[in-house]
């Protein structure tokens, strides 16, 4: 069990997870802030962008899909607060 749980927290998906999160929450917090709905989707968007631009200066990889987890978390909180 314990290595069952160790091999989740060190895959992909999860990973995938924790940007899907990341767009959420940047998203939440820029509306929190009082901005309009689609400017925090916009500022999830770039921190995603550039986080993979950080990761490929660092000797990493350029991640299309993790940019795309994070558009869909941002993409979630904008469709939950503008049409909710």
């Amino acid at each position: 069990m314990k290595k069952l749980i160790s091999d989740f927290f060190q895959s992909k998906h999860f990973d995938k997870a924790l940007h899907f999160a990341a767009g959420f929450g940047i998203s939440g917090v820029v509306y929190a802030a009082g901005a309009e709905p689609f400017f925090g989707f916009m500022a999830a968007c770039i921190a995603g962008v550039g986080k993979e631009h950080y990761d490929r200066k660092q000797g990493g990889r350029f991640d299309k899909l993790d940019i795309l987890a994070t558009v869909a978390g941002a993409a979630l909180h904008f469709g939950l607060t503008h049409y909710f």
